[in-house]
C-alpha cells in the first residue's frame, strides 16, 4: 500500500478562511502503485502524485523510463486525442526536472530553475493541459513545401487569419522571417471543433 499526501486548494465561498489541508490518496495495486514504486527521481515523485491527483484517468497512459544519468525514473503520459487530424495527442513529461506539455506539433516547458520542485509550475503546466483538452488553447503550425516549419500555441477561438498570428511577436518580429516562405498554415484543437487549414500562397 502507498499513501500519497497532496495539498489541494479547493474553491471556497467568499469570506471563508481556512488553511489548505493535505488530501491523502491511498493506492493499492494497479498501475499507479507501479509508477510510484518505480524508483522515480525526486521531481517525478512529486509531479506524478500531483498529476494523478488532478487527472486520475491518465494513469493507464503513464510510462516510466530511466534517466540517462541513472538518478531514477521519469514518467511520460501519452493521452490519445479524439481528433484524427492531430499529429499527436497530449503528452506530459517529467523529464529534465520540469513539466513539459505537448499537443500536435507544439510543446511548452514549465520550469522554475531556482526551485525545481515548485508546485506552482507543475500546476501551471497541468492547467495548460486542461486548457488544451477543453479547447481553450490550440496549436497553429506552419508548413513549407510539405514539411513542418514551426508552431505555437494560440487561445481559442481564434477569429483572425492564421498568418496574422506572427504580428503578435512584437520586438521578435524579425524571427517571422523563418515563416516567410511557408505555403500552408493549420490550426488544430483537441476535439477538432476549431480546426482550420489555410493556404499562404
Amino acid at each position: 500500500m502507498i499513501v500519497v499526501a497532496v495539498t489541494e486548494h479547493r474553491p471556497r465561498p467568499r469570506g471563508y478562511c481556512s488553511r489548505a489541508r493535505p488530501v491523502v490518496y491511498v493506492v493499492e495495486g494497479g498501475r499507479m502503485s507501479g509508477i510510484l514504486d518505480s524508483k522515480l527521481d525526486a521531481y517525478s515523485r512529486i509531479a506524478v502524485a500531483i498529476i494523478l491527483a488532478r487527472f486520475p484517468e491518465w494513469e493507464p497512459f503513464a510510462t516510466p523510463s530511466p534517466r540517462p544519468d541513472g538518478a531514477g525514473n521519469v514518467v511520460d503520459f501519452n493521452v490519445p486525442c479524439p481528433s484524427p487530424a492531430a499529429e499527436s495527442g497530449l503528452w506530459v513529461s517529467t523529464a529534465d526536472e520540469e513539466l513539459s506539455v505537448g499537443f500536435h506539433t507544439h510543446h511548452n516547458h514549465f520550469t522554475d530553475y531556482e526551485n525545481r520542485l515548485n508546485r506552482e509550475q507543475i500546476e501551471a503546466g497541468l492547467q495548460h493541459a486542461a486548457d488544451i483538452i477543453d479547447e481553450r488553447i490550440g496549436v497553429v503550425s506552419w508548413y513549407r513545401a510539405g514539411g513542418f516549419a514551426g508552431s505555437r500555441s494560440v487561445e481559442l477561438p481564434h477569429p483572425d487569419l492564421l498568418p496574422g498570428l506572427l504580428d503578435s511577436l512584437g520586438s521578435w518580429a524579425e524571427l517571422a522571417g523563418i515563416f516567410s516562405d511557408c505555403d500552408r498554415a493549420t490550426l488544430r484543437s483537441w476535439l477538432g471543433r476549431f480546426d482550420r487549414d489555410e493556404s499562404l500562397a
